[in-house]
């Protein structure tokens, strides 16, 4: 709590300042020292209570800023103290955007809206959050360091929330120019540090992540910040997991989970939980994994702006389930997870971070030829640029469509003419063996042809799989038609084992009377290699792998052991 000494020395120092030569870094400084003399305040009437006294012992020169900061204070602890988004804070942050814009201001102008943003941010709420931080985005990139109010807390901020909806170059910026604007004695030092090395562990960086892991956890331990110590040893765990040093892993996480529970951070808590699970889960560990999770679920579904982590606890959950075979507790979760993916798609699921991440490079290009126009001395010639872009763009547009649509239907017709040529095959020899006296002669030449348009079938379907045209093999799977409609059919069968008796009688009731019990299938295989066929061969013409061939005739050796050359060697 302050004391009335406190704003009096504030009051005097900005008399001081006021009846000398104005100075814009002092004057920002003192109201930085309002701000963080009363930003972590839990009683809303001590908040107005402080604010009060400072209007009614000085006549501000610029009395609004001061009741902008204190509307956006308010607001913040409106919003922790509900521990959501609520009307009352919705009110207060659009009362104080307004008066900022009024005033004019870049730099509280750009403190409102992070402010405002990260408020949304927090709930996970990416998408209303998303105005806000692009607005502030646009000062702050126009804007020196020097000129910016809160410039190390608005950068970092920025900073986090550009991360979280994957513009990575924006985050990295902003959060290098947060730590060269913080002191190494600030618990903010250490923050900023291990934001730093999340960037560079989602970019797939993981020495400088761990460089900057191991900074955070030597800066927070020498500024005293228990929690951003616990949490960069979860931050070093996720290293080690990734690496598969779970003991490692395990250990820094316990460690963390302690730490967060002794000073009741429960969100830090469920963090380390679920990571540690992961890692039980790695190492199959399905027990203790379900353990962590389930403890880590608890918190997570009293929360709302937590879904996105029930939603992947869930589907941790899930994994063990199907791995116990625990089919009740399978539907369960699947259902579950169902409603939860309908609940995100309005907070900070994958669908709406690309959304936004699209928003955030439309908006940037749109801020840059905004910059350019705005160089322009004519409004004229700005307007004839817009309507050249539109044009070109248009053009550019239907440029790509026609030319779309050209190889669309090019590919298409490159697949129906190669479809059309090999039914135009099939057809050929069927209707030469239509034409010729059925005779074992003509079925092995038939029979060798459909091998040979088999092997072009396939050698066909190996391209279109691995070219452009492969959707329309999906789609209409006409390849895959005509390969199925070479297989021998029960009607051809009977044709050809009609032939093959016919013509071969002798050696039809020598394999009825030494032979017994034999099939369909086995006398497919026989007449077939009788004929000449290959193993190979045949196993395509009856739609089988060739170990299947090979398996039947071990069947067949063991049932004939003694007799089993002679069902091949009979004529011979």
């Amino acid at each position: 709590m302050l004391t009335k000494f406190k704003y009096i020395f504030y009051i005097l120092l900005f008399i001081l300042l006021s009846c000398t030569k104005e100075n814009y870094e002092e004057e920002k400084k003192y109201y930085e020292n309002i701000i963080s003399d009363n930003q972590n305040i839990s009683d809303s009437v001590q908040l107005r209570e402080n604010f009060t006294l400072l209007k009614n012992n000085f006549h501000f020169k610029n009395v609004e800023k001061v009741d902008i900061i204190y509307k956006v204070l308010l607001a913040n602890l409106n919003s922790r103290l509900n521990d959501n988004i609520n009307p009352t804070s919705n009110l207060l942050f659009e009362d104080a955007l307004k008066s900022s814009k009024k005033l004019n201001e870049n730099d509280i102008i750009a403190w409102v809206n992070t402010q405002y943003g990260f408020y949304y941010y927090t709930y996970s709420e990416y998408t209303k959050a998303f105005p806000y931080f692009i607005e502030s985005s646009r000062i702050l990139d126009a804007t020196e360091d020097q000129n910016i109010f809160l410039a190390n807390d608005i950068l970092k901020r920025n900073g986090f929330y550009f991360g979280a909806v994957n513009d990575k170059q924006k985050e990295i910026d902003y959060l290098n120019r947060a730590l060269n604007n913080t002191s190494n004695t600030s618990k903010e030092y250490a923050n900023i540090l291990n934001a730093i090395g999340h960037h560079y562990l989602n970019t797939g960086n993981l020495e400088k992540a761990k460089d900057y892991f191991l900074k955070t956890m030597i800066y927070s331990k020498k500024n005293i910040d228990e929690i951003r110590y616990a949490k960069s040893l979860g931050d070093l765990a996720n290293i080690y997991k990734i690496q598969k040093k779970y003991p490692e892993a395990i250990k820094f996480l316990k460690e963390d989970i302690k730490i967060s529970k002794r000073n009741n951070d429960e969100r830090n808590t469920m963090y380390a939980e679920i990571l540690l699970g992961k890692v039980y889960m790695d190492q199959e560990n399905y027990s203790d994994a379900y353990e962590i999770l389930y403890q880590a679920h608890v918190y997570a579904s009293k929360k709302d702006y937590l879904k996105s982590y029930e939603l992947e606890i869930n589907e941790l959950l899930l994994l063990i389930a199907i791995k116990n075979n625990d089919t009740n507790k399978e539907l369960e979760l699947r259902r579950e997870l169902s409603n939860l993916k309908d609940e995100l798609s309005n907070y900070n699921g994958i669908d709406v971070i690309s959304t936004i991440n699209w928003q955030v490079q439309k908006e940037n290009i749109n801020y840059k030829l905004e910059a350019e126009i705005a160089k322009s001395e004519k409004e004229s010639l700005a307007n004839k640029t817009l309507l050249l872009i539109s044009i070109i763009l248009i053009l550019t547009i239907l440029f790509i469509i026609f030319n779309y649509r050209k190889r669309l239907k090019r590919q298409r017709s490159e697949y129906e003419n190669t479809v059309l040529k090999l039914q135009v095959e099939k057809l050929k020899s069927e209707k030469k063996l239509g034409q010729t006296h059925k005779t074992l002669n003509s079925y092995k030449t038939y029979l060798s042809e459909k091998n040979n348009q088999i092997d072009d079938l396939k050698y066909e379907i190996n391209n279109i799989r691995d070219s452009k045209i492969s959707y329309l093999e999906e789609k209409q799977g006409e390849l895959n038609k005509l390969l199925n409609s070479h297989l021998m059919t029960e009607e051809n069968w009977l044709a050809f084992k009609q032939t093959f008796i016919n013509e071969k009688y002798d050696y039809y009731e020598f394999l009825m009377e030494n032979y017994p019990n034999l099939t369909d299938s086995n006398l497919r295989i026989i007449f077939l290699q009788k004929l000449g066929l290959s193993n190979s061969e045949t196993a395509q013409l009856l739609g089988v792998t060739i170990d299947a061939i090979k398996k039947a005739k071990q069947r067949l050796r063991k049932k004939f052991p003694e007799s089993y050359d002679y069902l091949f060697k009979y004529e011979d």
